[in-house]
């Protein structure tokens, strides 16, 4: 049966707010599953096409389980919502969906997805599934998706250009200040040598948070319907933005061809032709320095001004949805593709770490480019307007940050108008499925 959320929230159409949260990632469709529950029977997976992992995760399980099939087939982010709605319309929705563990919550308040809680207490016989990426899956208690593949954020800087400035190549600037130092150096080396850049937006989740974390700082409050924006009274939001702005103000960063532009979009490509001294990252983006591998030093994670180390937990998950026929399948599949060292090996050799922890810890050994420690460290900010607050390029949270750092303005200013509009997004999409 659909549930009343659902059906609510289908009837008028969802707010533009929730239409945000599930098209921020991206998604695949596919028909409706069909055929007996066990034993030669069918499931449907959709999956967001970014998710690399789940084309051969589908082909290792059929191989392993033979007269079991799985029908998947990606689509682009902005079909998602419509063919979601309109399968659970007709009902015809698919057995699993894999997406980001960003829309977790969303999809778990809805009543979307199935409660897995009474099965994931028996999971892992060899090892823990990663504690912040099951929390992200979790709602009121409830699980109701499982992680499938796991990064992190971490800083990268580049040995050679280290050496070149007489700094200590194996050496991890410790703090923000240290970042700050060392760029200036590698930057005196050649104008179009810049000594610092991040991968993505500045001061975004991947980038900025953990470094706002590090240093003690806030940004949402706990999940639930009374949460609110708590970045603008954190004291180390507002410093962290402001050791950005002026990063950029020094010239450190590289420019873009428009004024006061992100440069984070073109940093890959300057960090494999070694024009880049320390970028702050994430796991997802490390492959792309690999062809550089000596070259590169690795910190488990993003340092503060504090000189913690912190970072944003990013990923996967796969639920079933709550109207599936084949309930039993798709637990097969799911238990299979967290458990399996099979799962594990595929999912890490697609750029990405396998949630069990013992698995994990057994494949990766001493890579430094996949650190487990700040896998375990690393933080998952839980909302189900997340995209539209956090990751809308015209969000609240993404203006106000790029305001202060490109724009110099007064993050006193910024700060609390930006929380006022996403605290509104927040009710709203509440307000949109009934909770």
């Amino acid at each position: 049966m659909m549930s009343k959320r659902v059906k609510a929230a289908l009837s008028i159409g969802l707010l533009p707010v929730v239409i945000a949260a599930l098209a921020g990632c991206s998604a695949s469709g596919g028909a409706a599953a069909s055929g007996p529950s066990k034993g030669g029977g069918t499931i449907t997976v959709w999956g967001r096409s970014g998710a690399s992992e789940v084309k051969p995760l589908i082909q290792a399980y059929e191989k392993a389980n033979p007269g079991e099939k799985v029908q998947y087939t990606p689509v682009a982010d902005a079909q998602f919502l419509q063919k979601l709605s309109n399968a659970v319309r007709s009902n015809s929705a698919p057995d699993v969906i894999a997406f980001d563990l960003v829309n977790a919550p969303l999809l778990g308040t809805e009543g979307l997805l199935a409660d897995l809680s009474s099965k994931t207490s028996a999971l892992a016989s060899d090892g823990e599934l990663m504690k912040p990426a099951m929390q992200a899956g979790q709602v009121s208690g409830k699980q109701y998706s499982l992680p499938i593949a796991v990064g992190s954020s971490q800083m990268i800087w580049n040995k050679g250009l280290f050496k070149a400035a007489g700094l200590n190549p194996d050496k991890a600037p410790a703090n923000l200040a240290e970042v700050e130092h060392d760029a200036e150096a590698i930057h005196k080396l050649d104008p179009k040598t810049y000594g610092f850049s991040t991968l993505g937006s500045a001061g975004g989740a991947y980038t900025g948070f953990p470094m706002m974390w590090a240093d003690g700082g806030q940004l949402l409050s706990s999940l639930g319907s009374k949460q609110k924006a708590t970045w603008a009274s954190s004291p180390a939001v507002s410093k962290d933005l402001l050791w950005l702005q002026q990063m950029w103000k020094s010239g450190v960063m590289p420019p873009t061809e428009a004024p006061n532009q992100d440069p984070g979009g073109q940093t890959m490509q300057m960090l494999d032709t070694g024009k880049i001294g320390i970028a702050f990252t994430g796991t997802w983006a490390i492959s792309g320095a690999d062809a550089q591998k000596q070259q590169w030093g690795y910190a488990a994670g993003i340092p503060g001004q504090s000189g913690k180390l912190s970072g944003f937990l990013g990923g996967d998950g796969l639920g079933i949805v709550a109207s599936s026929k084949h309930q039993s399948s798709a637990w097969d599949f799911l238990k299979w593709s967290v458990s399996s060292k099979t799962a594990a090996k595929l999912v890490l050799a697609n750029g990405t770490v396998p949630p069990n922890t013992t698995q994990a810890k057994a494949l990766l050994k001493s890579d430094p480019a996949h650190s487990l420690q700040a896998l375990n460290s690393a933080r998952l900010p839980l909302s189900i307007a997340y995209n539209a607050v956090i990751n809308d390029p015209n969000g609240p949270w993404t203006t106000a940050a790029q305001n202060v750092i490109f724009n110099g303005a007064n993050p006193a200013t910024v700060l609390p108008q930006a929380a006022t509009a996403a605290d509104k997004l927040i009710s709203a999409a509440y307000n949109q499925i009934g909770s």
